[in-house]
C-alpha cells in the first residue's frame, strides 16, 4: 500500500510505537492489526521519511504536535463490496473523460500551433509589404525633391 518493504513497516512502528494502538504493536500476539487511525500514523510517517527525507526525530515531532496525513493512497481506500460496480462505472467515466480531454488538449495545441503559424506568416508578409511601402515613399520624396 505505501510502497515499503514490511520490514520497514514493523521498524517504523516499534520506532514510532507511542503513536501507534496496541493492535499495531502485536501486543502479545504473533501478528500486527493496523486500525484506520494506525495507517494514518504511518502515512505520516512514510510521507515524511520518504517524499520529505525527514529524521526520526523531526517526524516524531511531527507526529507529537498531532499533525496528520490523512490523504491515503488509493490503494488504502476499503471499498464495500455493493460499491465496487459503482466505483468501477465512475472510474472508467473518468478515465474516459481523462482520455477525452487529453486528445482535446493535443488537438487545441495543434490548433493553436497552425493559427500561430498562420500569425507568422501574415506578420511576415505585412512587414516585407511595409517596407516595400518605405522603398516607394523614399523613392517618390527623391522625385519630388529632385523636381524642387
Amino acid at each position: 500500500m505505501f510502497d515499503v518493504d514490511q520490514k520497514t513497516v514493523a521498524r517504523w512502528t516499534d520506532d514510532f510505537a507511542e503513536f501507534f494502538s496496541s493492535d499495531a504493536l502485536g501486543d502479545g500476539r504473533t501478528q500486527r492489526s493496523y486500525q484506520e487511525q494506525d495507517i494514518i500514523v504511518f502515512n505520516t510517517i512514510c510521507h515524511e521519511r520518504t517524499k520529505n527525507n525527514s529524521d526520526a526525530e523531526k517526524v516524531r515531532a511531527i507526529l507529537a504536535s498531532g499533525e496528520r496525513r490523512t490523504q491515503l493512497p488509493p490503494e488504502a481506500v476499503v471499498v464495500q463490496g455493493d460499491k465496487v460496480m459503482a466505483v468501477y462505472a465512475e472510474l472508467n467515466i473518468l478515465r474516459t473523460n481523462l482520455e477525452n480531454s487529453q486528445t482535446e488538449i493535443v488537438r487545441l495545441r495543434t490548433e493553436l500551433d497552425t493559427e500561430r503559424k498562420d500569425k507568422e506568416q501574415k506578420i511576415s508578409d505585412l512587414s516585407r509589404e511595409i517596407g516595400q511601402w518605405q522603398a516607394k515613399y523614399e523613392i517618390l520624396k527623391e522625385q519630388l525633391d529632385d523636381k524642387e
